[in-house]
């Protein structure tokens, strides 16, 4: 019963793509070399280890710098389109989204909020 359960999750998990992290943001406007008018995101290495292990055996590309995600809140199921510059040493699964995406889905005194991290 535990391996039939355990088998079930996994394929969900291949299916889907999604990744359960914990989002927190930046602020770039002030920083002329980094700042994007679009979403973009800093991604941890761990995060992008485990969706590169399933997306990259599923469908045969890898997510890196340049890759578009597709983060939803898990609260409020807003949803905003980012793009990866940067990988970041953080773990725990985690994305630091820019001050744009975030207030798209959150509000910024949160702070920190539960998303599902896609690629697309």
């Amino acid at each position: 019963m535990i391996k039939i359960l355990i088998m079930c999750t996994t394929l969900m998990l291949l299916t889907t793509n999604e990744y359960k992290c914990r989002a927190t943001w930046y602020d770039t406007t002030k920083h002329k070399k980094v700042y994007r008018k679009h979403s973009t995101a800093a991604v941890s290495n761990d995060l992008i280890r485990d969706m590169n292990l399933n997306v990259g055996r599923v469908y045969g590309d890898r997510i890196t710098k340049g890759s578009l995600l597709k983060v939803t809140n898990t609260t409020n199921n807003k949803i905003d389109t980012v793009e990866i510059t940067d990988v970041s040493n953080g773990g725990n699964r985690h994305i630091d989204l820019s001050l744009s995406c975030f207030e798209k889905i959150s509000k910024k005194n949160i702070g920190t909020v539960s998303v599902l991290v896609k690629k697309i």
